[in-house]
């Protein structure tokens, strides 16, 4: 077990398209299908616990934009119109709401040792490299080795 920040458990989740999809993160890592099965069952277990993790922080998340934010309002006509419960923003304390964010991400935990991952696989007697996406492996290098 070693120490690791939540920001970097977060960052692990990838970026946000924008679209509620997260790209380069651990679930495109896990899709890559070259990694060889015997290292294969320790990377989903590190996307399970980094999945748990990640529920962890989003809530808490939430809960800060809800605190720090403003329900947004769509018009209609001249009257004003709930979007949704799901629907803030923050704007009038943003550096309140980034403070408290950051002071979050900061904190560190125990968490499961790097997993390895080969760089390389044998197809009918060949060395093929694995192709795994430069933004995984930016994102998730707190918690992945790659091996040779």
């Amino acid at each position: 077990m070693r120490q690791v920040k939540l920001g970097e458990i977060y960052r692990a989740w990838g970026r946000d398209t924008g679209d509620g999809k997260h790209v380069d993160g651990i679930e495109d890592l896990i899709a890559v299908t070259d990694i060889p099965a015997r290292f294969g069952v320790h990377l989903a277990r590190l996307g399970n616990r980094l999945t748990t993790e990640i529920q962890a922080i989003e809530k808490q998340r939430i809960n800060l934009v809800k605190q720090y934010g403003n329900e947004k309002m769509e018009k209609r006509g001249e009257e004003q119109v709930e979007v949704g419960t799901g629907n803030y923003t923050v704007t009038d304390q943003l550096e309140a709401y980034v403070a408290e964010l950051d002071s979050m991400l900061d904190q560190e935990i125990e968490f499961m040792d790097k997993i390895q991952i080969p760089a390389t696989k044998m197809v009918r007697g060949e060395v093929q490299d694995i192709c795994i996406p430069i933004g995984c492996l930016m994102n998730l290098d707190p918690f992945i080795e790659i091996i040779e």
